[in-house]
């Protein structure tokens, strides 16, 4: 990797020799993988929550009938506190305040 290029990105002075070698460059920037494989790792990560968030749902609906009478209280007892909690993170089921809503997390 060249360490000019960073500290030439890092001070905000781009310039053409920057970008001689930009596939080392992108694969470094991205933990050593080509940006293709970083995005399809990604895209497996998001599949694989979908999946860990559907598995959980049903879990709850089956023994609850019903996402709407779930709040965070039940599901932490019934799917564990970390899947609970993305649940509520993401508005499928009520908070402990019995509201439904997403999360601001990140946003401010």
């Amino acid at each position: 990797m060249n360490k000019k290029f960073l500290d030439d990105l890092a001070n905000n002075t781009p310039n053409e020799s920057m970008f001689d070698n930009i596939k080392e460059t992108e694969e470094d920037l991205v933990a050593g993988k080509s940006f293709k494989n970083f995005k399809e790792d990604l895209a497996m990560k998001t599949n694989k929550m979908k999946s860990s968030l559907d598995k959980a749902k049903s879990k709850l609906r089956s023994r609850f009938g019903s996402l709407s009478n779930v709040d965070y209280g039940k599901a932490m007892k019934a799917v564990g506190s970390t899947m609970a909690a993305r649940l509520t993170a993401r508005g499928m089921i009520k908070r402990a305040s019995g509201k439904k809503e997403k999360g601001k997390l990140g946003k401010s």
